[in-house]
């Protein structure tokens, strides 16, 4: 119902027909329009108590499940207004950071999805501090914890540091991205990132070890063979750096750059 933009405010016989159902008999129902309701109460303060005498007045071996439906809705709110309106996307994560918490009892996977929703708006302070508090759940103290929709501990890590890059907080990324592959040592993502981190810095020898031991969980990383060649070069190790680059050609034969840089290598080493 409504105007087609879930931005904006809403009329009476819409308002009527979410009030009328934040007291439906069907759970799915009433969670679906508690959280309209306490969404777009952000334009329309009425809104906001009847979702709330709701809540108060359902029985309380309802209470988790219904508390969990109307926060899993504000996500899926957030979801559709992010793609549609920034400002209402603004709107919606602090009605979540305002009432989420108190509607959950555990952190994730508010935290993580309302981390996500800051970092997809481009706004990192928010995102870095949601995935902080993503990671201080307490199940993932546990040697083992069921996953949901906030992914594992190394995926939020990688996540966290991915954001912290964009931060530019090189340093705090590297040691997330080194706590992720502790966490997951199969982490591709991480390796990957915490790899361009040491070749973004010019760091060859922490950069060589990190490609290296990301080639042996990827052996059909072909790009992992000249960027050592290059960096062998760059260190003054041509002898390495044909090596690696010819290595590299016998798998990438039509690579045209590859041949060419071999060919140079060879030349340099022939003086």
């Amino acid at each position: 119902g409504g105007s087609g933009d879930p931005g904006s405010s809403i009329g009476a016989a819409e308002r009527m027909k979410i009030v009328s159902w934040i007291h439906h008999d069907q759970l799915d129902v009433r969670g679906a329009a508690i959280a309209s309701a306490i969404y777009f109460s952000a334009f329309d303060p009425k809104m906001m108590p009847p979702a709330f005498d709701a809540l108060k007045t359902t029985a309380p071996d309802q209470q988790v499940a219904l508390r969990r439906r109307v926060v899993f809705n504000l996500l899926a709110i957030m979801t559709v207004v992010s793609e549609r309106s920034g400002g209402a996307a603004v709107l919606v994560r602090r009605i979540i950071e305002d009432y989420g918490p108190s509607l959950v009892e555990e952190v994730n996977p508010l935290a993580t999805l309302l981390a996500t929703g800051y970092r997809s708006g481009k706004r990192v302070e928010g995102a870095i501090d949601w995935f902080q508090k993503a990671l201080r759940d307490p199940r993932f103290e546990k040697d083992r914890y069921t996953l949901d929709q906030s992914g594992t501990r190394a995926s939020i890590l990688n996540s966290l540091g991915r954001t912290l890059l964009e931060a530019e907080q090189t340093e705090l990324a590297e040691r997330t991205f080194k706590e992720a592959i502790r966490h997951n040592p199969n982490d591709l993502g991480a390796r990957e990132a915490l790899c361009l981190g040491f070749l973004k810095t010019g760091r060859r020898k922490p950069a060589l070890d990190c490609i290296t031991e990301f080639m042996t969980l990827s052996p059909d990383f072909v790009q992992g063979y000249f960027i050592k060649a290059r960096l062998f070069e760059e260190m003054g190790e041509l002898k390495d750096a044909l090596v690696w680059a010819e290595k590299g050609l016998a798998i990438d034969k039509n690579n045209p750059i590859a041949r060419k840089n071999v060919n140079r290598l060879r030349r340099r080493l022939r003086r």
